[in-house]
């Protein structure tokens, strides 16, 4: 299963950077990258959510697998069974206390058709690599400002 895992050292708690992406009210204040745009993160939530960056914008629904303050949050998505086929993924956070800091480890497990297309999917990979980076970014400095 093809999978994008980034990791960045955030000078915060790791319920400081829960805070901050459970909070996707006020994610377009910081995140270049990804907005919630219907819906909320939270226990068994779903939302609409979408991806900028790129060419076009992608626009996803997803549903939160996992919600647990200070330690993780994931979603999955799409939830339609048939685009499912063609290409889903449950993106991740996993937060790790390292002293005063903490461990971030961002990322995105894959499933589908797309993820086993090679040349097709090796570009589709290197810009997630490149947005999910700009996040971790985006995160670090929201999180190390207070």
């Amino acid at each position: 299963m093809p999978e994008i895992r980034t990791e960045i050292t955030v000078d915060a708690t790791p319920a400081r950077i829960f805070e901050i992406l459970a909070d996707s009210a006020r994610w377009p204040e910081w995140n270049p990258i990804l907005r919630v745009v219907r819906g909320r993160l939270g226990p068994d939530a779903r939302f609409i959510g979408r991806l900028a960056g790129g060419a076009l914008p992608l626009v996803f629904d997803a549903a939160v697998t996992r919600f647990e303050p200070a330690r993780s949050l994931a979603w999955k998505g799409p939830r339609s069974a048939l685009v499912q086929r063609l290409a889903s993924g449950e993106h991740y956070f996993e937060l790790e206390a390292r002293g005063a800091q903490t461990l971030v480890v961002h990322g995105e497990r894959f499933e589908g058709l797309l993820p086993n297309l090679g040349p097709l999917w090796q570009r589709v990979e290197g810009n997630l690599h490149r947005a999910y980076r700009a996040f971790n970014k985006a995160l670090k400095a929201r999180a190390e400002s207070r």
